[in-house]
């Protein structure tokens, strides 16, 4: 292998970890605005989110070989691989605490949607002996 492929492979890898590490940055504001019920920081962290996921392909497709594979395979001793993995683990934690913030809001959202629904002076019918008799309800 010549030192120039090396020299590319080496700017390719330190390009990716740094979109990766850009990524992990947006994800961990994505998780403030939520919990700050910050609307727009979280449609703007979004949209980064979205760019960035776009430069990591666009980055990873410039680097395919010509097998096909769009990895860029570094030794272990190599400077940038100890890096490499510490954003990858990174990423993941991160990637998995969004994942259950969101499924939590979620379900937050959901609940307190069907309780205002269920304030709004429904009244059903009781079932039974007490026919037509109206009762409130409120649905969780």
């Amino acid at each position: 292998m010549s030192n120039s492929s090396a020299t590319g492979r080496d700017q390719q890898a330190v390009e990716q970890l740094e979109i990766v590490r850009a990524l992990g940055e947006e994800l961990e504001r994505a998780m403030l605005a939520i919990t700050c019920n910050a609307i727009s920081d979280l449609e703007e962290s979004l949209e980064a989110q979205n760019v960035l996921a776009s430069r990591l392909r666009d980055a990873r497709s410039q680097g395919r070989d010509r097998s096909g594979d769009d990895s860029i395979k570094l030794s272990a001793n190599h400077p940038l691989a100890k890096d490499i993995a510490d954003a990858q683990a990174e990423l993941l934690g991160i990637n998995r605490v969004y994942d259950a913030v969101l499924r939590r809001s979620s379900h937050s959202a959901s609940l307190m949607a069907s309780l205002l629904s269920s304030c709004n002076g429904i009244f059903q019918e009781a079932s039974g002996p007490r026919l037509k008799h109206q009762t409130w309800s409120c649905r969780m």
